[in-house]
């Protein structure tokens, strides 16, 4: 029942786990098109109406100019590629696998299941490192992803710490040049991946000794 008020449909599937996948036409207003009425009253707003989700031309070319506008964008607030390096090296390198990831809770932090953020940002910057891992059930569960929608990347905004920002920035880049548009390239080149070279997970360490306090009185 649409009652006349407008409904976002998403369209996408989960495994019950961690893995969901969603159309890319999900959310937007172009899943407008009539296919078929459940009765014969199909001007009458309470009727049941069916819609059609596939992408159309037009919605594809949109989201391309969308991520081109916005990789123009970014070059011109954030600077070149030599610019985007140089925040990179800021950053920790990422842990390698998903189990180390959560023992290294020292430096990151989960996000989700399934990413993991560096826990604090470079003194007097808001940029962080985010770790994502494939999910249980794909034959490399546990591996660094590096590419594509669920890959980690640079973000130039902490989700923790300004995720207003985050949201408009890094997450919105993302879907848009990862979506329908099929050009994470463009999105990779300004938020780069970390392969995890150079990490070194934490030292296990133990002690000993005879713990005691000793007062005033």
């Amino acid at each position: 029942q649409w009652s006349g008020i407008w409904k976002h449909a998403v369209v996408g599937y989960t495994d019950s786990g961690d893995y969901y996948e969603n159309h890319p036409a999900s959310g937007y207003e172009i899943v407008d098109t009539v296919v078929a009425c459940k009765n014969q009253f199909c001007g009458d707003e309470r009727s049941n109406l069916v819609y059609k989700l596939s992408q159309s031309i037009d919605f594809v070319s949109q989201q391309m100019l969308e991520c081109n506008k916005k990789y123009i964008q970014d070059t011109k607030e954030t600077g070149d590629f030599a610019a985007i390096q140089d925040i990179a090296f800021l950053l920790e390198p990422c842990p390698c696998t998903l189990r180390q990831a959560w023992r290294d809770w020292g430096r990151f932090r989960s996000q989700n299941n399934l990413c993991f953020i560096q826990r604090t940002s470079p003194m007097n910057t808001s940029y962080t490192q985010q770790c994502c891992y494939a999910p249980r059930g794909t034959e490399d569960f546990g591996s660094l992803v590096t590419e594509g929608m669920f890959g980690g990347s640079l973000l130039l905004y902490h989700p923790l710490l300004n995720y207003r920002e985050y949201k408009q920035t890094d997450e919105a880049f993302k879907e848009t040049c990862c979506g329908a548009a099929d050009m994470c390239g463009l999105f990779y080149e300004r938020r780069p991946a970390n392969n995890c070279t150079g990490y070194e997970p934490p030292v296990r360490t133990w002690g000993w000794g005879d713990p005691h306090v000793t007062t005033l009185d």
